[in-house]
C-alpha cells in the first residue's frame, strides 16, 4: 500500500478515535453524577456520550438511572427497553437489569397506589407533567430524528424512548405527540396511539394525523352514558376506570357524556358522583371492537351539609375529600359537602393523619384539626430481623396501623445481652392516643407492649427485648462466648508479665555485656604497642590478642541479649493491648442455631 493511502487512512481515523475517546469521557462524567446524585448532570453527560458514539449503549442505561432518579419511572423503564432492543440484548448487564425489574415493581405499586387512593371516588385528571432538562447536546431535533430513525428500522421502544424525552423538552409541541402516537402505533397499542394523535391535533389540526387517528380507532368502542335527574340545579360527573387508569369523557353536558377510544374485551367501571348525589360504581359488560355502547343512569339526590372547621397553624394543611370534590381548607372555613361520608387528612412535618366524618343531610359537622394531628412514634430496642406491627387507637376511636420490617444485619451488638439491636425506628403518620407494640422474631419469638402517643409530637419507646421468649437463649450463649474470650484475654495478661520480666533480663544483661565490652576495649598492654610482626613484643602482643578476643565476645553476647529484649518488650506491649480489653466474640451470630 502506498505511503499516501496510509496517510489518508490514518487522518479519517484519528478524528473517530478522538470521538470515541471523548464519548467515553463524557459517559465516566455521567457515571461519577449519577453516583453523586447529580441526576440532571448525569442526563447532559451520557447525551453527550451518545451524541459523540451513538453505539455507546450504556448511555441510555445511564439515562434511565438519571430519570429513576427524577421520578420520571416510564421513561427510564423505556430506555431501558430501547437498549435491550437496539443491542439485541436477552438480558442487560446486572445493574440495568435489576433496575428494569425494579422499575416494574415501582410502577406496579405506583398504579396500585393511585387506584386505592381514588378508589369510589370522582377525581379530577391531570396530564403528567414532564420534567423538562436542560441538555445542550440535544436539541429537540436530536430526539425526532433519533424516534423517525428508530421508528423506519421497526424499534420500537427506542422510538417511544425519544419521543418522550422530546415531548419532555417542548409540550406544546404537536411533532412530539405524533411521534409518540406512531410509537405506541408500532408497540400495539392503539388506545395510547389515538390519546397521542388527540393531542397533537389539539396542538395543531393541520398536523395530518387524521387519518391516522381514524386508523388506530378503527377496533376501539365508545360509550354514550345519559343521566336522568329532575333537579336541573344538580351537575352529575361520570369518569370511566379501565384497570389502573381514569377516562374523561371527551364530550358531556348536563345529561350526558361520551367516551371515546376505549379498548374491546376489558372490564370497564362506570363512577357517578356530583355535589349532592350518592356516589355510585357500576360494572359494565366488556365492550365489542368498534360497539358503540349506550346507557342510562338515575343517581340518588342525597343532599348538602355543612363541614365546620376549627382553628389550626401555617404548618397544618387540612384537605377534605368526598366523592366529587378534594378541597384544601383554612382555618374556622365553612365548607358545604356532599352529604354522607367523607374524609379529613391533616398534614404537617410528623406526616398525615387520616379521619374518617360523616356529614348528615342538612346538617352540621365540626372537626378540630388541632385534636387530630398527626404523632410521630421513635422505637429503640428492637432486634434485627424483626416484623414491628404498631396500632394506635386514636381518640376519636380511629386505628392506626403501621408494620416495619427491621432488616437482619441492621444495628449493632447489644454488650449486655448478645441481640443485634436496630437503629432507632422512626414512625410518622400515626395518632395520639394509646396503642400497642407487636413483634415478631424468627429466633426469638413474640411480644408485645403498650405505647402512649401525643398528638402533634414525637413519643418515644423503647421496646423490652427481655420479654421476648428467646432472649434468654441467646443471652447465656453470649455469656459463654465471652467467657472463653476473657480466659484467652487472662492468659495474654499472663504471657504480657512474663514476658516483661524475661525483657527486663534480657536488657539488663545485654547492657551490662556491652559495658564490660567497651571497658575492655578501654584497657591497653603498653602504650605504642604494635603487632606488626610475629617477633615484636611477643608477651604483650599474645596478651591483646586475648584481651580483643574477650572484648568481641562481651560485644556479641551484649547485642544478642539487648536484641532479644527488645523482641520481649514488643511481644509484652502487644499481649498487654490485646488483652487490656475484651473484644466481641469473633464470628458472633445472635441468631445462629445452638
Amino acid at each position: 500500500m502506498k505511503p499516501g493511502t496510509w496517510i489518508l487512512i490514518i487522518s479519517l481515523l484519528l478524528p473517530q478515535l478522538a470521538q470515541a475517546g471523548e464519548a467515553e469521557r463524557q459517559a465516566d462524567f455521567a457515571r461519577q453524577e449519577l453516583a453523586d446524585g447529580e441526576h440532571e448532570r448525569a442526563l447532559h453527560s451520557a447525551e453527550s456520550a451518545l451524541r459523540l458514539a451513538p453505539t455507546l449503549y450504556e448511555a441510555l442505561g445511564i439515562k434511565a438511572l438519571a430519570y429513576e432518579g427524577l421520578g420520571r419511572l416510564e421513561l427510564a423503564r423505556s430506555l431501558l427497553l430501547a437498549w435491550r432492543e437496539v443491542a439485541g440484548l436477552e438480558q442487560l448487564p446486572p445493574p440495568y437489569d435489576e433496575a428494569l425489574a425494579r422499575l416494574r415493581v415501582e410502577l406496579d405499586e405506583q398504579r396500585r397506589g393511585r387506584a386505592e387512593r381514588r378508589r369510589g371516588r370522582i377525581v379530577a385528571l391531570e396530564p403528567e407533567r414532564p420534567v423538562a432538562v436542560e441538555v445542550a447536546a440535544a436539541t429537540p431535533e436530536v430526539y425526532r430524528e433519533r424516534s423517525q430513525a428508530a421508528l423506519r428500522a421497526g424499534q420500537c421502544h427506542t422510538a417511544m424512548a425519544a419521543a418522550t424525552e422530546l415531548v419532555g423538552l417542548d409540550p406544546g409541541e404537536a411533532t412530539g405527540h405524533r411521534l409518540v402516537g406512531d410509537a405506541e402505533r408500532c408497540l400495539g397499542h392503539p388506545r395510547r396511539a389515538a390519546l397521542a394523535y388527540r393531542r397533537c391535533l389539539d396542538l395543531d389540526p393541520g398536523a395530518g394525523v387524521t387519518d391516522l387517528l381514524a386508523d388506530v380507532s378503527a377496533g376501539l368502542a365508545s360509550v354514550e352514558v345519559t343521566v336522568a335527574l329532575a333537579d336541573d340545579a344538580l351537575v352529575p360527573l361520570l369518569q370511566l376506570e379501565l384497570g389502573d387508569a381514569r377516562i374523561d369523557p371527551v364530550a358531556r353536558d348536563r345529561a350526558s357524556a361520551r367516551f371515546e377510544d376505549l379498548p374491546a374485551g376489558r372490564p370497564l367501571l362506570l363512577l357517578v358522583a356530583g355535589r349532592g348525589l350518592r356516589a355510585e360504581q357500576r360494572e359494565l359488560e366488556p365492550l365489542g371492537p368498534a360497539e358503540a355502547r349506550t346507557l342510562e343512569v338515575a343517581p340518588e339526590v342525597v343532599g348538602l351539609g355543612t363541614l365546620l372547621l376549627g382553628d389550626f397553624g401555617d404548618d397544618v394543611t387540612v384537605t377534605v375529600r368526598t366523592p366529587d370534590e378534594e378541597v384544601t381548607a383554612g382555618p374556622g372555613q365553612r365548607l358545604e359537602v356532599t352529604a354522607g361520608g367523607l374524609a379529613v387528612s391533616v398534614a404537617s412535618e410528623l406526616g398525615v393523619a387520616e379521619v374518617e366524618l360523616s356529614v348528615a343531610p342538612g346538617g352540621e359537622a365540626a372537626f378540630e384539626p388541632g385534636r387530630h394531628l398527626p404523632a410521630g412514634l421513635t422505637v429503640t430496642g428492637v432486634p434485627a430481623g424483626s416484623e414491628l406491627r404498631v396500632v394506635v387507637e386514636g381518640r376519636s376511636g380511629v386505628i392506626v396501623e403501621r408494620v416495619e420490617q427491621v432488616p437482619p444485619e441492621s444495628g449493632a451488638i447489644d454488650p449486655e445481652t448478645g441481640l443485634r439491636l436496630a437503629p432507632e425506628l422512626r414512625l410518622p403518620s400515626l395518632l395520639g392516643g394509646r396503642g400497642g407494640l407487636w413483634l415478631s422474631h424468627p429466633v426469638l419469638g413474640e411480644a408485645e407492649q403498650d405505647v402512649v402517643l401525643e398528638n402533634g409530637a414525637w413519643s418515644g419507646a423503647r421496646f423490652d427485648a427481655g420479654q421476648l421468649p428467646g432472649t434468654a437463649a441467646v443471652a447465656a450463649r453470649w455469656e459463654e462466648r465471652r467467657a472463653a474470650v476473657e480466659l484467652i484475654a487472662r492468659r495474654q495478661r499472663s504471657a504480657s508479665a512474663v514476658t516483661a520480666v524475661l525483657s527486663g533480663l534480657l536488657l539488663g544483661g545485654g547492657a551490662a555485656a556491652l559495658g564490660l565490652s567497651q571497658r575492655a576495649a578501654d584497657r591497653r598492654v603498653r602504650p605504642g604497642l604494635v603487632c606488626a610482626a610475629p617477633g615484636d613484643w611477643p608477651e604483650a602482643c599474645a596478651a591483646a590478642a586475648v584481651l580483643k578476643t574477650q572484648r568481641d565476645a562481651l560485644a556479641g553476647s551484649g547485642a544478642v541479649m539487648l536484641g532479644l529484649g527488645a523482641a520481649s518488650v514488643s511481644f509484652s506491649v502487644a499481649f498487654g493491648v490485646r488483652s487490656g480489653h475484651v473484644a466481641e466474640p469473633e464470628g458472633w451470630d445472635p441468631w445462629e442455631a445452638e
